[in-house]
């Protein structure tokens, strides 16, 4: 969350019963720490009332596992999605993954925990009378997120709570408003201002993230240590009496 001095008094007069605490991440930025996902909802409808710039994370509970579908054929993702449904598959959203002449393979997203790859290859083949093909996503050097609505880094626009900045220049206007094109090479980057989009990965904003994030990273782990209860045990002391 972007630092203002007045959302305190405002989440205190909107919000009374929510008690979060804060923590300073840097001379522009604070924290919000709440204790459950109501009282996080409670403190975002603040934010975006005020016009508050932030962002947030996604709670686990949130989160969707995907699996790549093979086997139509230029059909529109809310087709695909519909005929899913339909045949008691609890897919929750359709993307296209990879489109070229010949084939079209689709990125499906579930929330139920209890779907996986066996179990799609195992009951549902069949679509609408169409046989299809189930793979798991072929996971390589996972990049940082970027947000496809402020164009930052470390977080996704479903979470995003600041103004829409565009990922080919530095002007200010509404999603697909650019009249600029990456391929004239005449695209501004609004993260460092260079001459190119702001999803370029050379971009010095970019590559100065990704060092930080792979620093983290490397930084050693505290090793939770075992139980000892049992050396607090009170057979463990007899009595001195």
């Amino acid at each position: 969350m972007k630092k203002s001095s007045s959302f305190i008094d405002v989440s205190n007069s909107q919000t009374p019963r929510v008690k979060p605490a804060f923590k300073i991440s840097s001379a522009a930025t604070k924290q919000v720490i709440v204790k459950n996902v109501e009282d996080k909802a409670s403190i975002i409808s603040v934010l975006r009332s005020q016009c508050i710039p932030f962002h947030t994370f996604s709670e686990k509970s949130e989160k969707t596992k995907s699996f790549v579908l093979k086997g139509f054929y230029e059909t529109p993702t809310n087709e695909v999605l519909r005929l899913l449904q339909e045949a008691k598959v609890s897919a929750v959203k359709v993307i296209i993954l990879v489109k070229k002449p010949e084939f079209t393979f689709y990125l499906v997203h579930f929330i139920d925990e209890s779907v996986n790859i066996n179990v799609l290859n195992h009951n549902h083949r069949n679509i609408d009378n169409i046989i299809v093909k189930w793979e798991n996503i072929k996971k390589g050097n996972k990049s940082p997120t970027q947000c496809f609505n402020c164009q930052r880094w470390g977080h996704s626009s479903s979470n995003c709570g600041y103004k829409f900045r565009c990922v080919k220049c530095t002007e200010v206007h509404g999603p697909n408003q650019c009249q600029r094109s990456t391929r004239d090479g005449n695209a501004k980057c609004i993260n460092c201002n260079g001459d190119h989009a702001a999803s370029y990965r050379l971009c010095p904003s970019f590559i100065s993230y990704s060092k930080r994030i792979e620093k983290s990273r490397a930084k050693p782990q505290l090793k939770i240590l075992p139980q000892i209860s049992s050396l607090l045990d009170r057979n463990n002391f007899p009595s001195v009496d």
